[in-house]
């Protein structure tokens, strides 16, 4: 944040008074206080349809020092040259913070917003710094437009190779298909073994062709159904510095979020981050998350029935994992600090194959848009 920005979230206050006793005076200490906004680009956009990105809304969240729990908040926002206009009403949380997802965009023009917080406790009216969307830059993007994949930003990964975990399967070009405005990526029956349980992988990635550090990376995804195979949106480090040590040098994987299927434990939906300590060890973070359940709209929601943003911003200081704006996972340890590359993929692992009902191939996984932003 510059100066400028510092300066209009910091708001000191000096509360005094002069308590007449004969000729003695009491002073009151000086309360300082401050309120700080963030805002992230348009991470949310749960729906049963494909959908511009522009049309995603954002996330922001108020942070409040020092902290006072049910105080009330107000949100407002604007377009240049018009007045500011409530949007939320919250009272702040136990970690003096206050969270919305509104929509980015009012036509072409990108919202700015702001928070402020009434007199409470001897605190007087303070007010946040305000904050648009567009202090964040698009780095990349796709939205799947025409009928190939875009080898520009894409490409095929390990095409015909089966090893480690996957010996019964394998990336193939049939697997993966553009059109309609969304990416397929797929489970397939392998043609060349049709009497025995081998398969063709969707599965993509933009290595040397994009990379970056620090940033959001999102991608709109309505996962596959049925258990035997998983789903994937994830990062993988453009280069090393060492093969094994710490993750500054050798960068980390990141799994921003798989998904294992309709009746898998604790809900299916996962996030890890994997770290190479010492040759031949890998160290594995992460778990399938239930609290990704607060994501979904009630009975009709699914992840196989709605596309859903799943996000992550990476920072020099950890991961904050999101669904459609809400907080699912963060893991301040393990942080990469390598260019990472995109990859999606619904892969069908060994260990996983007991699960694949064979009758509902091929399979599919579709991605609406992927976007990546930095400051």
């Amino acid at each position: 944040m510059n100066r400028s920005l510092l300066a209009s979230a910091t708001i000191a206050a000096s509360v005094s008074a002069a308590v007449a006793l004969g000729s003695s005076a009491t002073a009151v200490p000086r309360v300082t206080q401050r309120a700080v906004l963030a805002v992230s680009p348009g991470i949310s956009q749960n729906s049963g349809s494909l959908a511009s990105p522009d049309a995603a809304s954002l996330m922001g969240t108020v942070t409040f020092s020092p902290v006072r729990p049910g105080r009330i908040v107000i949100v407002q926002r604007r377009v240049t040259g018009q007045s500011w206009q409530t949007v939320v009403r919250a009272r702040e949380d136990a970690r003096g913070q206050v969270r919305f997802i509104r929509d980015d965009k009012r036509g072409l023009r990108a919202y700015v917003y702001r928070a402020f917080a009434a007199p409470r406790g001897g605190l007087p009216r303070v007010y946040s710094n305000p904050e648009g969307s567009t202090a964040w830059r698009l780095r990349f993007e796709d939205r799947f437009g025409g009928a190939s994949l875009d080898t520009s930003k894409w490409g095929y990964r390990n095409l015909g190779v089966r090893e480690g975990s996957r010996l019964h399967a394998q990336s193939d070009t049939s697997a993966v298909h553009v059109g309609g405005g969304a990416l397929t990526l797929q489970v397939r029956k392998n043609p060349y073994h049709p009497t025995r349980r081998y398969y063709y992988n969707g599965h993509i990635g933009t290595r040397d062709r994009f990379s970056f550090r620090y940033g959001y990376a999102a991608a709109r995804i309505r996962f596959e159904r049925g258990q035997g195979q998983h789903g994937g949106f994830w990062m993988q480090p453009q280069s090393s510095l060492a093969p094994y040590g710490s993750p500054a040098r050798t960068g980390t994987e990141i799994d921003v979020a798989e998904f294992f299927g309709q009746g898998f434990k604790r809900g299916g939906i996962a996030s890890f981050v994997y770290s190479y300590p010492a040759r031949n060890r890998s160290v594995k973070t992460g778990d399938v998350l239930p609290s990704a359940s607060r994501a979904l709209r009630g009975h009709g929601d699914a992840w196989w029935s709605r596309y859903h943003v799943f996000s992550v911003r990476w920072s020099a200081s950890g991961y904050i994992f999101r669904i459609d704006g809400v907080d699912t996972w963060r893991h301040f340890g393990h942080v990469s600090r390598r260019p990472e590359y995109l990859i999606l993929s619904l892969l069908s692992s060994d260990w996983e194959l007991p699960r694949l009902d064979r009758s509902t191939l091929p399979t599919s996984m579709k991605v609406d848009w992927v976007r990546v932003w930095q400051r």
